[in-house]
C-alpha cells in the first residue's frame, strides 16, 4: 500500500473543485493506496481523513513550488517508502491498482524545447543541460499521468539540486531521467485542453483509465459531466 500527494496551490480556477472530483474518482476507482497527503493549501471541504501538510514557502516560481511541496512530503516519517504523486485535477475513469501504475514519458525534450514557446521551454531547457552535465538520457516524463516516486531517493534529488534558479528543473524529467525505470513507456498524454460536448466528455472515459483537463475545459458542460460522472462525495469531504 502506497500513499498519494497531492499538491494544492492558489491557482483553482473553479474554488478547487477540481480536487473534491479527483477525491472522489480516487475512491471510486483506485486499490493499493493508504492514505491521501494534502501539501501546500486546505480547502475548506477537506476533513480530517485527508492528511494536510502546510507548506508556506510557496514563491512565482513553479519549479520551486512543485520541488518545495514534494520535499515536504518527502520529509514526513509518516509517508509510504515508496508513494504516487498526483495533481488535483487528476480524474480516473477505470479501476486502478495505483501502488503497480506504469511509468510514461511523452518525447524526447529536446523535442518539448522546439515546440514550445512559453516560459516552460527555459524550463525545459534547463533541464536538458542539468542531465547533459549528469551524462544522463533527457526523456520527457512531464505527463499528466501519476508518477510513483521513492521517497528517499525524490529527497536526495530535490535537496542536490537547484530548484530556487529562476526556471528550474522539471522534476519529473529529472527523476525519471536519473533513476531510469526499467519499464518506462511512450504515451500521448492525457491533459484535455479543449471545450467538449457531454458525449465527447462521456467517451473519453471508455477510452483512457484517467484524464487531465486544462483551465479552458471548466464550462458548464464539463461541470455539469463530471458532477454526474462522481455524485457522491468522498470520504475526505466534510
Amino acid at each position: 500500500m502506497i500513499d498519494l500527494v497531492i499538491p494544492l496551490g492558489h491557482g483553482s480556477k473553479w474554488h478547487d473543485n477540481e480536487l473534491r472530483y479527483c477525491l472522489r474518482s480516487i475512491e471510486k476507482h483506485l486499490t493499493g493506496y493508504r492514505n491521501v497527503f494534502i501539501v501546500g493549501r486546505c480547502p475548506d471541504f477537506l476533513n480530517a481523513n485527508a492528511i494536510f501538510l502546510p507548506q508556506p514557502f510557496l514563491t512565482g516560481n513553479p519549479a520551486h513550488n512543485i520541488a518545495m511541496n514534494i520535499l515536504e512530503a518527502c520529509r514526513d516519517e509518516c509517508l509510504s517508502g515508496t508513494f504516487a504523486y498526483l495533481n488535483d485535477d487528476y480524474f480516473f475513469t477505470k479501476d486502478v491498482d495505483i501502488s503497480t501504475y506504469p511509468t510514461y514519458h511523452k518525447e524526447a525534450l529536446e523535442k518539448t524545447y522546439l515546440q514550445n514557446n512559453t516560459d516552460y521551454r527555459k524550463h525545459v531547457r534547463a533541464t536538458i543541460l542539468r542531465l547533459e552535465e549528469l551524462g544522463l538520457p533527457s526523456l520527457n516524463y512531464d505527463t499528466h499521468y501519476p508518477s510513483i516516486f521513492d521517497k528517499e531517493k525524490m529527497r536526495a534529488l530535490i535537496e542536490g539540486n537547484d530548484f530556487v534558479r529562476p526556471f528550474g528543473f522539471i522534476l519529473k524529467s529529472l527523476y525519471f531521467n536519473t533513476y531510469q525505470p526499467a519499464q518506462a513507456e511512450f504515451r500521448v498524454d492525457c491533459k484535455q485542453h479543449h471545450i467538449k460536448k457531454l458525449a465527447q466528455w462521456q467517451e473519453l472515459t471508455k477510452q483512457t483509465e484517467v484524464f487531465s483537463i486544462a483551465d479552458t475545459c471548466l464550462n458548464p458542460t464539463f461541470k455539469q459531466f463530471i458532477s454526474e460522472a462522481y455524485p457522491t462525495p468522498s470520504k475526505w469531504e466534510k
